[in-house]
């Protein structure tokens, strides 16, 4: 007997598929690197590479060498990324145990790798991470040559690929343009310097959806791109452009747990917040700020129940909300809480703007508690 988890977060395997392919009409003949990391962006890490998979996505990138660990382990073949930078010795001697690529940009680093390698007798594989406005790792153009010089010495390093992340993609095109031609500079160096990476890429999200129309050389000679929320079926399209066609991943449904009479100016939750204005009825979702879900929509999201939409009302608990609704709702329905508009009200993206955050914290915060289950 298997336990009947009463929030799950459905993952729409034909989502992901349109997704990736909106992606590739834009940048064809490119290869994705999909970014999985924080647990694909909270969809679920292993299920997220398997459906990829099949689309015939295989480079994943990640944020450290655990999660890359857990893939490979749950029998994930393709390439690996960490796009984060690892100095732990142990944990760079698994990396190489288990053919997951790390990102470089420290000489001090790439000396500490080229050791162990000779070590292990083994070859690691590298990706250079050039600077080109976001400060937090990658090469600084004044650096290039020197860091570049010390690289093409090293024997036991494979660079795989160079890349940057750009900051404003999402932003300005203007600036993401400098950054592409920061890039290109930076790359001629390397080059000049005796680096000659397998391929190159540059293009986040935000980059494919608001560059794919203004190519320069440095884009449309790169291999590959690196969409991560675009994927997952939210737009990160520059303000004032038309939106990405996009369809939400992730639709996150609750069980309706228990249901009740409530007469008029009756408080509900903790601090009694809310107070009920008129006799009616009241349902009791398996759904808190333990499973993730921010406490301030407290009051201020709907969910769908048998296709209407019902407001929130009092304060979201640790496991349990509970919602105004009407007389058909009974215990054992399904509450859609956010996703597709297919299944929900609202999305990541309108619980987002509720918070004053972004539609990658909803995603990702969403936690191991809530049940990860394919959509077909």
């Amino acid at each position: 007997m298997e336990y009947q988890n009463p929030l799950i977060a459905y993952i729409d395997s034909h989502a992901l598929e349109h997704n990736i392919n909106v992606v590739r009409q834009k940048f064809p003949g490119k290869e994705i690197i999909l970014p999985v990391k924080a647990n694909a962006y909270g969809h679920g890490s292993i299920l997220v590479s398997r459906l990829a998979q099949d689309c015939n996505v295989n480079f994943f990138a990640l944020a450290r060498i655990n999660e890359a660990l857990e893939l490979r382990l749950a029998g994930i073949k393709g390439q690996m990324i960490i796009l984060g930078a690892e100095w732990n010795i142990d944990n760079l001697k698994l990396a190489l145990e288990y053919d997951i690529g790390l990102t470089v940009s420290d000489i001090t680093h790439i000396e500490l790798l080229e050791k162990i390698a000779e070590q292990e007798n083994k070859i690691f594989n590298v990706h250079v991470k050039l600077n080109t406005g976001m400060f937090r790792l990658g090469v600084d153009s004044e650096n290039v040559a020197l860091f570049a010089k010390k690289l093409a010495s090293c024997k036991r390093l494979h660079v795989v690929s160079a890349f940057t992340h750009f900051a404003q993609s999402d932003e300005d095109e203007n600036i993401t343009l400098k950054h592409v031609k920061m890039f290109g500079e930076s790359l001629d160096v390397l080059k000049a310097c005796g680096v000659n990476p397998d391929f190159y890429h540059l293009c986040n999200s935000g980059g494919v959806e608001n560059l794919s129309n203004n190519l320069n050389k440095i884009i449309s000679e790169s291999s590959a791109v690196r969409p991560g929320m675009m994927v997952y079926g939210y737009s990160q399209g520059i303000p004032g452009n038309p939106k990405t066609e996009l369809i939400p991943v992730m639709n996150l449904c609750s069980k309706v747990v228990h249901t009740r009479y409530a007469k008029k100016s009756t408080p509900v939750g903790y601090g009694a917040t809310y107070v009920v204005p008129e006799d009616g009825k009241l349902a009791t979702l398996a759904l808190g700020y333990g499973d993730g879900f921010p406490r301030m929509l407290s009051g201020r999201f709907s969910v769908r129940i048998n296709g209407h939409d019902y407001l929130q009302c009092g304060r979201i608990s640790m496991d349990l909300t509970v919602v105004s609704v009407g007389e058909d709702v009974k215990v054992g329905d399904d509450a859609w809480i956010f996703g597709s508009s297919k299944y929900a009200k609202m999305n990541a993206d309108d619980l987002a703007k509720l918070c004053g955050t972004i539609s990658y914290e909803i995603t990702t915060c969403i936690t191991s508690r809530v049940q990860r289950c394919v959509l077909k």
